[in-house]
């Protein structure tokens, strides 16, 4: 991969497994590094959510965070 990619996910509760479905973030980071990440807790309605944008290159870059 070339160049830092910023991806967005908007993780919601899962009950069943009593926790945040990161599949999806797994997936994305299986080849990659994070570069920088920014994340959010927030309620809508009765369900917790927890928001990422994470900015992602090849193995070695520095981490940094917001």
């Amino acid at each position: 991969m070339g160049g830092v990619r910023l991806k967005t996910f908007t993780l919601r509760f899962d009950p069943r497994i009593v926790a945040f479905d990161d599949e999806g973030v797994r997936t994305f980071m299986a080849d990659k590094e994070v570069t920088s990440l920014c994340e959010h807790f927030f309620i809508k309605g009765d369900t917790p959510y927890w928001a990422l944008a994470i900015s992602a290159s090849s193995r070695g870059s520095p981490t940094t965070r917001c």
